[in-house]
């Protein structure tokens, strides 16, 4: 049986503990009300205000949270104008800073980049994208939506290109349908090594022209099933099936025709190709023995 005091001790640890848990909980909410607050007061600030200070960058203590207010708050056309100004001026004043303040401050300019609209956007983008830096290209890359894809655009982004060899300058471009009169589709395949940018150049292609698409069912027959399923265009079912039917190597192919014909809806297809399945693993079966 322990002393007075040994009981008294063990009876009084929960409270203690309990006590202790309390203020840590405690003070871990005010750490956390503090961070909300900080956001919530820039949020209540004019929109003048706003852009007065986020002109300082970051040498204004919530210009974080300056630039997330400024970002989702609605912008007249004028107020975006001057924005725009703002955005330019920070990305080229990112250019002083030191490495880990300069990822900050361009990560908030390509934020703001994306608020504004493309027209407003494009100038600080370009000037972006004609930098040595692949960083700073990665950021005016993730800003380009596909209303800038124009003419003029396209073609810079390929001069870009062919003066870098930096490929995520064309990856942008596939999102849509390719621009045939300016990007030869076979010419931009033949930059990509992985089979899922080279079915990307296919999509893209058979968006633009369904014919032309179909020309890389021979040469790259993986990345053109594969692409044909993701269009989800049922009209593309027999292009799958003639594209597996004419491979040397059908059996490389059967896993993304049969995923390609379940994205087509061709269930009649997808039962022949099980039979043809089945016949291949009984013929396995029978050499194996």
């Amino acid at each position: 049986m322990g002393t007075r005091g040994e009981m008294q001790d063990r009876f009084l640890a929960p409270d203690i503990d309990s006590s202790l848990h309390r203020k840590i909980v405690l003070q871990s909410s005010l750490v956390s009300a503090r961070k909300t607050l900080a956001p919530a007061k820039v949020r209540c600030l004019p929109f003048k205000e706003k852009l007065r200070r986020l002109r300082k960058g970051l040498d204004d203590e919530h210009f974080d949270e300056l630039t997330f207010a400024v970002g989702e708050a609605e912008r007249t056309t004028r107020q975006n104008t001057e924005l725009a100004a703002i955005v330019a001026n920070l990305a080229k004043r990112s250019t002083n800073r030191r490495s880990s303040e300069r990822a900050r401050l361009e990560r908030r300019v390509g934020n703001l980049l994306r608020a504004l609209p493309f027209h407003l956007a494009r100038p600080t983008i370009v000037e972006l994208l004609l930098e040595p830096s692949k960083q700073r290209r990665q950021i005016a890359l993730k800003s380009i939506r596909s209303e800038a894809m124009d003419t003029d655009f396209v073609r810079f982004l390929w001069t870009r290109f062919r003066e870098t060899g930096d490929d995520t300058l064309l990856k942008v471009l596939l999102s849509r349908p390719i621009p045939l009169d300016i990007l030869d589709p076979h010419r931009l395949i033949a930059i990509f090594d992985e089979d899922y940018w080279k079915m990307r150049v296919i999509e893209a292609t058979l968006k633009a022209d369904k014919n032309r698409g179909a020309e890389f069912a021979i040469s790259h027959s993986l990345p053109f099933i594969w692409a044909c399923g993701r269009s989800e265009d049922k009209r593309m079912t027999s292009s799958v099936v003639e594209c597996l039917s004419s491979a040397p190597d059908k059996i490389a192919l059967i896993d993304i025709t049969a995923w390609a014909l379940g994205k087509l809806g061709a269930i009649t297809e997808l039962t022949e190709l099980e039979a043809f399945v089945n016949g291949l693993s009984e013929q396995f079966a029978m050499e194996g023995n």
